[in-house]
């Protein structure tokens, strides 16, 4: 719930259901962000890499940098559908039908997996070492034995 400079509460719409419901044009590699890039429909910025209208999802507003058009999620949708803020809230509220992103995975680290025994990684790490060959120049700082 949001307020107006008067108090009263109102509902707040997740601005990227609208976004969605509007049909724009995301940045997918943003929609994990707080600012979520968008292809602004007021300027005409379409087009790969053209995404001047940012999506704060924490404010639920938006703003392109080109334009300057901005708003919130309800003005977004009434100028997107041509209707008045009113109207647009009206038919946000009534309509349960909100077009949700999917899921995005989050990046599937493998398990980490507990490191090798110290026996091991010596072993390994003295076999890797007798593979390198130094010039004769380079002068032994300590001696490993025969």
């Amino acid at each position: 719930m949001g307020k107006h400079r008067s108090g009263h509460s109102y509902q707040e719409f997740p601005i990227l259901n609208v976004a969605r419901r509007c049909g724009l044009v995301l940045n997918d590699r943003t929609l994990e962000w707080e600012e979520v890039e968008a292809s602004c429909p007021f300027c005409g910025d379409h087009g790969p890499g053209k995404h001047h209208l940012f999506l704060n999802t924490t404010r639920n507003i938006f703003r392109c940098v080109l334009c300057g058009e901005k708003g919130n999620s309800v003005s977004l949708y009434a100028k997107m559908e041509g209707v008045s803020n009113r109207q647009a809230f009206r038919a946000l509220s009534e309509d349960s039908v909100l077009y949700r992103f999917p899921q995005q995975p989050l990046s599937q680290k493998p398990a980490e997996r507990e490191p090798s025994s110290l026996a091991v990684r010596h072993n390994v790490y003295y076999d890797m070492l007798m593979h390198l060959e130094l010039s004769p120049s380079t002068k032994p700082i300590f001696w490993l034995g025969d």
